[in-house]
């Protein structure tokens, strides 16, 4: 069975859905065709999970019909209305993956249809179903795609990981429209000298901000590399915390891991709205956004450009000194967590984000099974 399939290039949690996925479809795809540019490139190059990568924009309606070419039996687009739109010509089954529906709880259900359309049940999930559910054919529910696994007894020693994912998108440039990775970095280290933490820090983002970041940043406790998803997780193993982003994903991996997770300011529209509603559940006590210190709130169900322009606008203020202050004192109070306090803590965010995981293994094989069936009797 042929599969084409695209993920939109903003930053890495599209793109690590995308992995997870092909993960248990490769199995039943003999070819795997990657429509994609930027952070999706990047990311899934990485693997040994697609055939064949046609480097295109996804987002350009007229790149994709200039550029791609060829037949196809299923497409499957990770949360790309614009690829999705123009992919689906090309095959006898589509499959749309959405982990942003928690965002969108105005306005009419998605517009497009899919044979099966994914809503990956992130918290806040629960309102935008009850208000659309039976309105999107083919509707499946599925948990979060990052693993549960028991909690380690190991001591574990003082090293931290650092996570900022991928930073770039068409609405996001390090260097060019935000300082967000160069000022997370500065602060903390500010921090760690400030208390004498006496760990190694690993930093994980992409590798244009990762060449960035270790040209001004690097020194002997610090480290600075893009990584391959699983030596990223195999590094979250043995990390004594995460202080990350409020990313899509990461989030959710080291939670799974039981690695107790510190939140960082928002650095996109995405993130300050997650952080407000895993603030809400619980699952963040231990966390710092822009209006904490600022007083300046973005209001939910803007568009996403604009969503972006005003959390930038945050961002960018970051280097006010009352700002830089107020965030090195945080830093230094997560820095100064004892074992005891970090094993409560842990507990208490796993207890709150446990309903979010789940078997997603069948629900993933169900609808590579179903797709085949149809494609079959086709």
């Amino acid at each position: 069975m042929r599969l084409l399939c695209d993920a939109i290039a903003f930053c890495y949690g599209p793109a690590t859905v995308l992995k997870r996925i092909l993960e248990h479809w490769r199995q039943v795809c003999g070819d795997i065709t990657l429509v994609g540019n930027a952070t999706t490139l990047e990311y899934m190059t990485r693997t040994n999970l697609v055939d064949r990568f046609i480097e295109v924009d996804t987002e350009d309606l007229e790149q994709i019909q200039l550029v791609v070419k060829g037949e196809w039996d299923v497409l499957l687009s990770v949360c790309n209305p614009v690829g999705f739109s123009a992919l689906k010509h090309y095959v006898m089954f589509t499959v749309y993956w959405d982990f942003l529906l928690w965002m969108r709880s105005s306005g009419d259900a998605p517009e497009f249809q899919a044979d099966r359309y994914v809503v990956e049940m992130y918290p806040g999930c629960e309102k935008a179903i009850r208000k659309w559910g039976n309105e999107i054919p083919g509707l499946v529910l599925c948990p979060v795609l990052a693993d549960w696994q028991e909690a380690s007894t190991n001591l574990k020693s003082e090293f931290i990981i650092v996570g900022l994912g991928g930073q770039r998108s068409k609405l996001t440039q390090p260097g060019v429209n935000t300082i967000y990775p160069e000022l997370m970095v500065d602060l903390l280290q500010n921090a760690t000298m400030t208390c004498q933490y006496p760990g190694r820090f690993l930093v994980t983002t992409d590798n244009q901000t990762v060449l960035q970041l270790s040209k001004v940043y690097k020194n002997h406790q610090w480290d600075f590399q893009s990584l391959p998803h699983e030596i990223f997780l195999s590094e979250l193993d043995k990390a004594k915390c995460f202080i990350t982003h409020p990313g899509l994903y990461s989030p959710f991996e080291s939670l799974g891991r039981a690695v107790p997770t510190f939140f960082l300011p928002s650095s996109n529209y995405t993130q300050i709205l997650q952080l407000k509603s895993f603030r809400k559940i619980g699952f963040a006590p231990k966390s710092i956004d822009w209006n904490d210190i600022l007083g300046n709130d973005v209001p939910n169900y803007l568009p996403e450009p604009e969503g972006i322009r005003q959390v930038l606008k945050l961002v960018n203020s970051g280097n006010q000194s009352f700002v830089r202050k107020q965030l090195v004192e945080e830093f230094i109070s997560w820095l100064s967590t004892d074992k005891s306090e970090l094993d409560t803590m842990i507990n208490n965010q796993r207890d709150a984000m446990s309903p979010y995981y789940g078997d997603f293994n069948k629900i993933l094989l169900d609808i590579i099974v179903d797709a085949e069936a149809r494609i079959n009797v086709t």
